[in-house]
């Protein structure tokens, strides 16, 4: 119970307790349980998200987007405008307050590409080009880290399988982040053996 209120506070999605089971039911079992819907209606079960942003979580949209006129901004001050402002559905918009690489790394300070470039380290692509939303979702997301789905398959989308198999090391192996840093590391290969990178 305690453990379920910590994590209900933190983040999105969380289902209720005792509905872990019931969230992962096929469509076909869930749609006779839905009392009043009409046979003929497609009804759409998806599964609940488990993670979120903890801004997102915490409707501080302002955090990282513009919104209207009445709302605040990053550092605005005043929060009881701000809250009002993000209550209205439709009041923010997709415009960022700056770009995402600097956004993020405006909080996210230790995966930041400016504190590898001046450690010597090696910055991982999206890493460098501030892409985060390659691998990882800004609101709310089904893996852990808000990574969009498991990290073997994100990895996987870009460092195809066959330039993988040739080399012995992952022979078997499938948990790419089990060695590898994701964000940056002491030559190309960025192993954790060599460089763990600060969460």
């Amino acid at each position: 119970m305690a453990r379920h209120d910590v994590l209900t506070f933190f983040f999105t999605g969380v289902p209720p307790l005792g509905e872990e089971e019931h969230a992962a039911q096929p469509v076909a079992q869930v749609a006779p349980k839905l009392a009043g819907q009409p046979a003929a209606r497609t009804v759409r079960v998806v599964q609940a998200t488990r993670y979120g942003h903890g801004p997102y979580a915490a409707n501080l949209c302002f955090a990282c987007h513009q919104v209207s006129g009445s709302g605040g901004f990053r550092g605005f001050g005043k929060q009881d405008e701000a809250k009002g402002a993000i209550a209205q559905a439709g009041q923010v918009s997709g415009k960022l307050l700056a770009p995402m690489g600097e956004l993020c790394s405006g909080c996210h300070t230790s995966q930041s590409p400016a504190k590898a470039q001046a450690a010597g380290l090696w910055v991982h692509g999206p890493v460098s080009t501030g892409y985060c939303v390659l691998c990882h979702a800004p609101h709310a997301a089904p893996e852990p880290f808000l990574l969009q789905k498991a990290s073997d398959a994100l990895c996987a989308e870009c460092h195809t399988p066959a330039q993988l198999v040739s080399r012995a090391a992952h022979e078997g192996r499938t948990d790419c982040v089990s060695c590898h840093s994701a964000h940056m590391g002491k030559d190309s290969r960025m192993l954790k053996a060599e460089y763990r990178e600060a969460r």
